[in-house]
């Protein structure tokens, strides 16, 4: 398929994603329920945010509370008559004009505390952040689990989505097991890996000036390995199509190209995992990197093959990992991860290097978010790391081809794909990794020493 063949197909899945969310459904309205929530107060929501955090007598009203504002967005978005008009047109009983779910996420967003580097939320407001997140988490996933029309499944995981922002350990549950659930939608599936990325993405609120996860290993491990399958098992984001003899089949091309553009939000979720590996007690060690590797390097047992702007995000995923513990661990580590990288940024650039018109994807975009990926890789070799002091560690900790390998990809293809004088010299890098990384003897395509079986397959 030619790349602007792909680019059709995208904007066609993505129209259809757009369809879904705006068609009117197909159920008369029902007059009962024609009456939108009003908005509850939240007045003491800002009281129970405090950096205090809630005192334990107000603990139970601040339930109550955060139990009447989760029902409130759910019940908003459950509402068939947010659907049936143009919604800039469509005042309400009150005579206000119907939210839309972007207003809503941003009403949300008004009271999510979302624990990280440089946001001032502390210890004392881990109350707020798990009950509020309980509450929503509670409302919401009853309605994604509802027989109720697509439009509004996919729209309470928008919202999901986006309270996930905060880390709340309720989520994770919740997030892994529509991940897993043969019966998800795939459009409700999209933002569940939306969902997964943000959970992934929050720090761990008593413990800031680390690169912890805001749950506990267990929960983390499953979502992870959640992430994990879905990327490299096609059957989790679409059921097979079935044969005349009821048995499962392969897919045709046009529901590959479906599923490689979903997946691609669950590669980036992946990336947002802070460890290439995770080890969890009395269960089995999920290795994030390896995957993402798999992907950088069009690993042929991916089914569909890995396209240009999933290789990217791979390799953005790649660079936000902080390598295996011990220092005999970090160099092979380093190695191999230096060639999938390599190799996954050959595979990005090679078709705009080849037709510098093309349009396919945001390739500046895209290079930009690379390189301050790739500028800051190094630093996560820091075991003393502290992502509220990123400049502060120490640069003769980043192993050797790392450091050469970020000169060389901004210089050849980064840089000259974010202007438009210069040529992008993918025939130089690909030189660079075969005559310089690929022959220097600490080179290994094994990135962990404690599982050499994780070994990635030798792309051209």
């Amino acid at each position: 398929m030619s790349h602007t063949q792909s680019h059709l197909l995208i904007l066609i899945v993505a129209a259809w994603f757009a369809i879904i969310l705006s068609s009117p459904p197909v159920n008369s309205r029902q007059p009962v329920k024609d009456d939108l929530p009003r908005s509850p107060s939240t007045s003491e929501m800002t009281s129970f945010r405090s950096p205090s955090g809630i005192p334990k007598d107000e603990l139970k009203k601040a339930k109550e509370v955060f139990a009447t504002l989760a029902k409130y967005y759910a019940d908003y978005i459950s509402n068939l008559r947010v659907y049936t008009t143009p919604q800039e047109f469509a005042p309400n009983t009150k005579g206000e004009p119907v939210k839309t779910v972007d207003q809503l996420i941003a009403d949300l967003n008004r009271h999510l505390l979302i624990p990280g580097p440089g946001n001032r939320v502390g210890p004392d407001q881990a109350d707020y952040i798990r009950e509020f997140g309980a509450a929503l988490d509670d409302a919401l996933e009853k309605v994604i689990n509802s027989p109720s029309e697509r439009v509004v499944r996919v729209n309470a995981t928008r919202i999901l989505a986006a309270a996930c922002r905060s880390g709340a350990n309720p989520h994770y549950p919740t997030v892994t097991k529509l991940i897993t659930a043969a019966d998800t939608p795939p459009e409700v599936k999209y933002y569940v890996y939306q969902a997964a990325g943000n959970l992934l993405a929050a720090y761990d609120i008593n413990n800031l000036e680390t690169r912890s996860h805001s749950a506990p290993p267990k929960l983390v491990a499953d979502l992870l390995t959640a992430l994990r399958d879905a990327i490299e098992m096609p059957y989790s984001i679409l059921p097979p199509p079935l044969g005349v003899d009821g048995k499962p089949t392969s897919f045709p091309p046009d529901q590959l190209q479906v599923i490689a553009f979903i997946r691609r939000q669950a590669i980036k979720a992946l990336g947002t995992a802070r460890f290439a590996e995770f080890p969890v007690p009395k269960a089995p060690t999920v290795y994030p990197a390896f995957t993402l590797a798999r992907v950088a390097v069009e690993d042929p047992s991916i089914t569909p093959p890995p396209t240009p702007s999933e290789a990217a995000e791979a390799v953005i995923g790649i660079c936000n990992l902080s390598p295996p513990k011990g220092a005999a661990n970090a160099e092979p580590y380093a190695f191999a991860m230096s060639d999938a990288v390599a190799t996954g940024l050959l595979s990005f650039a090679t078709p705009r290097a080849a037709n510098p018109a093309d349009k396919s994807l945001p390739w500046k975009g895209y290079s930009a978010r690379l390189n301050e990926s790739l500028k800051a890789w190094g630093t996560v070799f820091d075991p003393n790391f502290n992502p509220n002091k990123p400049s502060a560690s120490a640069p003769e900790l980043i192993p050797t081809p790392i450091t050469e390998l970020v000169a060389e990809a901004e210089r050849r293809i980064l840089v000259p794909m974010e202007g438009t004088a210069t040529k992008i010299e993918t025939d130089q890098f690909r030189e660079f990794r075969d005559r310089k990384l690929r022959v220097d003897k600490k080179w290994t395509l094994n990135p962990y020493r404690d599982n050499p079986k994780l070994a990635l397959p030798l792309k051209k």
